[in-house]
């Protein structure tokens, strides 16, 4: 099996924040444009495939965007980025 590099990322608010909704929408905005971007079904969860050599820079870039909205808020972003392979992948 191929061990293409994707990006698995997610990030929220905790619903009884009185600006949940506005904070959640500025770390929507701050993603980088990046192609192949897809959400997983599941609220503020998303993936994508990035060629081999792109892995660490959009990894990076994602990761600062997060934790700049998370910073300038308060530290009330929860946030995660994970760098994987298709072999990390399992689901039924």
């Amino acid at each position: 099996m191929p061990t293409s590099p994707y990006i698995i990322f997610g990030f929220d608010v905790d619903p009884a924040d009185p600006n949940c909704d506005a904070i959640s929408a500025i770390a929507h905005s701050s993603i980088p444009p990046i192609t192949g971007i897809g959400s997983l079904g599941v609220a503020g969860v998303f993936l994508v495939e990035i060629p081999p050599s792109q892995a660490e820079k959009v990894f990076g870039q994602i990761a600062r965007a997060l934790w700049n909205v998370d910073q300038e808020n308060g530290r009330v972003l929860r946030w995660f980025v994970q760098l994987c392979g298709t072999a990390d992948f399992a689901g039924g």
